[in-house]
């Protein structure tokens, strides 16, 4: 399969699986996917755990987008802790 290809049904994958219904690990869905490199933008991200765990090998460039501006604070304070650009 060509890599965008990967790339837009992992994009799809993140979105459709966002929520506690279907709460995932980073490792999780890198081993489903097979993906491990390339960009991974998230739909509906909330406190940037996922994002900032998927980042964490630097073979992503990972991008979150809230859908609630209640989100976004705690989603900063996430990923600048863990040394990332907000």
């Amino acid at each position: 399969m060509k890599t965008s290809l990967k790339c837009v049904i992992w994009s799809l994958l993140l979105t459709l699986t966002s929520g506690p219904l279907f709460a995932q690990s980073a490792s999780e869905i890198l081993t489903a996917t097979g993906i491990n490199s390339g960009l991974c933008v998230r739909l509906g991200t909330t406190d940037g755990a996922l994002e900032t765990s998927l980042s964490g090998g630097g073979n992503l460039l990972v991008y979150g987008l809230a859908l609630a501006t209640s989100d976004v604070k705690e989603f900063s304070e996430t990923i600048s802790n863990a040394g990332f650009r907000a």
